[in-house]
């Protein structure tokens, strides 16, 4: 059976993710038996840290396996289908790069890094994304209602 390199990859860095662990809580033992506490404190830190790092891998990985998988799903059905949709390929990009984009946010966040940034940018991009579309839109949208309206009738 052939395996994707992604999943060589994601398997790769959880085996050394595990390893590094085992390091760690090798060192942490030795750190109390030789009655260092501030060694072992440090260490505790660390090895609290890794299953944050660990989650945050894998936020990642699943993103970009979503976003592949999504963007591969709405190219065959533009294909597939008969619609009238310009820019197809457009579409489909914007799609997978907001999925990636929500990932790194979601990682970010569970690595604690600046959790607060994070959100504002969040918050901030939605926003502009909606003016942008909305103001930029209008003439389409009332010209789309305008021909569903006519299509009804």
């Amino acid at each position: 059976m052939h395996v994707s390199r992604k999943y060589r990859i994601l398997s790769g860095f959880l085996g050394q993710c595990v390893k590094w662990f085992i390091i760690l809580a090798t060192l942490i033992v030795v750190g109390n038996s030789l009655n260092l506490p501030q060694l072992t404190v440090f260490l505790n830190q660390i090895a609290l840290y890794v299953p944050r790092v660990i989650i945050a891998v894998l936020i990642l990985a699943a993103g970009f396996l979503i976003s592949d998988f999504v963007d591969n799903f709405m190219r065959r059905g533009f294909q597939a289908s008969n619609l009238p949709i310009r820019h197809k390929n457009i579409l489909a990009g914007v799609v997978k790069y907001a999925i990636l984009t929500f990932s790194i946010m979601a990682a970010l966040v569970q690595l604690d890094i600046f959790p607060q940034l994070v959100e504002i940018f969040f918050g901030g991009l939605t926003l502009a994304l909606a003016l942008a579309f909305g103001l930029g839109g209008r003439e389409e949208a009332a010209r789309l209602l305008a021909q569903l309206r006519q299509d009804r009738s």
